[in-house]
């Protein structure tokens, strides 16, 4: 009888081998998918973010334009004389601060 006995122990043993090897592959694949998943997910998130960033380039290019078209000199000289009424100097003149600084020196000194 124990003969009989250890022929349908390996029978039912058998048929479990394929069932665990679709279950396997079954994990396997379903790792594989979600992996899959969160890479294209991060992909699609490169992208967006590359995007932004090439927006925020661009907004930056312009706000640098902006500034150099409000400091510029003739911006600067035009708003001077026409709207706060400001003239240039009938001679020039120049200050030697060097000198101004040393007299001023001098004088505390003393």
């Amino acid at each position: 009888m124990s003969k009989s006995t250890k022929k349908t122990a390996p029978n039912g043993i058998l048929w479990l081998l394929p069932l665990a090897d679709f279950a396997s592959v079954s994990v396997l694949l379903f790792v594989y998918l979600g992996q899959y998943a969160a890479l294209v997910r991060t992909q699609y998130q490169i992208v967006a973010l590359k995007d932004q960033q090439h927006k925020l380039d661009q907004e930056r290019s312009d706000l640098l334009l902006q500034v150099q078209e409000l400091t510029s000199l003739e911006r600067v000289e035009g708003v001077a004389t026409g709207r706060l009424g400001m003239t240039p100097p009938a001679r020039r003149q120049v200050l030697n601060l060097d000198h101004y600084e040393k007299s001023r020196s001098e004088s505390v000194a003393l």
